[in-house]
């Protein structure tokens, strides 16, 4: 019996409420591409701009689709769009680590304030 994913949700304008690396293209994980370069990459690039909050969603989906076609390449095709996993999950990450760095920043500046 074939498992059918639920309906997107309504609230978030038609994406997952959460993706997991289940979703991601069938060998995009392989030789430890996914982890070890396409996510650095994206979050080294995002995080050396100076519009980190500012950046529009399609700017941000057409660096990572310049970066999945340059590591992948014709060997996984893929159109990065903002309702899919590939864009959700790395999105999810850069923002988990960015507000984290930035909390430890705050931090920082309380206990020395």
């Amino acid at each position: 019996m074939e498992h059918t994913p639920p309906p997107p949700s309504k609230r978030n304008g038609g994406r997952k409420d959460k993706y997991s690396n289940v979703d991601l293209p069938a060998g995009c994980q392989e030789r430890n591409v996914w982890r070890g370069k396409l996510i650095p990459t994206y979050i080294q690039y995002m995080s050396s701009t100076d519009t980190v909050w500012g950046s529009k969603d399609g700017d941000a989906t057409a660096i990572l689709q310049a970066i999945w076609d340059y590591l992948y390449g014709a060997r996984i095709p893929r159109q990065i769009v903002l309702t899919g996993p590939v864009f959700g999950i790395v999105r999810s990450l850069f923002l988990f680590l960015f507000s984290h760095r930035a909390s430890e920043h705050a931090n920082t500046i309380s206990l020395t304030g």
